[in-house]
């Protein structure tokens, strides 16, 4: 239904800046190896969003629950 709706806005207002004409996303993409070594050097040292942050303690307990859960459910 959202991607019908976003579909007909396309076609509707034709956007200048829109590299994807059909509403589809972007599971079945990849970004190429130049892509990845691009942003992953962009990324590095005090450019990270997450530069000088840290997870609090509780935070943390919270990461683990959620990783106990994913690894009682995963498969593999």
């Amino acid at each position: 239904m959202i991607l019908k709706q976003e579909q007909y806005y396309i076609n509707y207002l034709n956007p200048e800046y829109n590299i994807n004409p059909i509403a589809d996303p972007r599971l079945n993409s990849k970004h190429s190896k130049e892509t990845k070594v691009t942003l992953s050097e962009v990324n590095k040292g005090e450019n990270n969003p997450f530069y000088g942050q840290t997870y609090t303690p509780k935070t943390k307990a919270k990461i683990r629950e959620v990783y106990k859960i994913k690894k009682k459910f995963d498969p593999f």
